[in-house]
């Protein structure tokens, strides 16, 4: 990745250019590079709690899915989900639970029991992810 698209990476309002560049590996088939940005923009849409880009690249992962890659290559990193902590995390690997999709059909008591955590703390969770 070059200086260029890592610095646009740093900017927390420049989804719409994670968005783009990410298209634009794709089309070009560097497809490790459009895993990287994706992950980089999904990660940032989730932390700025932005459901809309968050969306987008969601429909992002659809075309990356599309050109025949094993969904497994695309990373997610389930902490990012506000109160999802590394030790949560872990629990919910253990489970099988590995992915955002899964945790946003987890139920309240699901989340509660693997979590330890209060039934509105778990719908906030549960909210997140979806």
């Amino acid at each position: 990745m070059t200086d260029t698209h890592q610095n646009l990476m740093k900017k927390s309002s420049e989804l719409p250019n994670y968005y783009n560049m990410a298209e634009e590996a794709i089309r070009a088939n560097n497809i490790n590079q459009a895993i990287e940005i994706f992950n980089n923009g999904l990660e940032q849409a989730k932390l700025e709690e932005n459901g809309e880009w968050v969306e987008k690249f969601n429909s992002l992962q659809d075309k990356l899915e599309g050109n025949h890659l094993s969904p497994s290559l695309i990373k997610e990193d389930i902490t990012v989900i506000k109160g999802i902590g590394a030790t949560a995390a872990t629990h919910l690997s253990q489970r099988g639970i590995t992915t955002i999709k899964q945790l946003a059909l987890m139920t309240v008591e699901e989340v509660t029991k693997v979590r330890g955590s209060s039934d509105a703390n778990a719908e906030k969770i549960i909210k997140r992810a979806k």
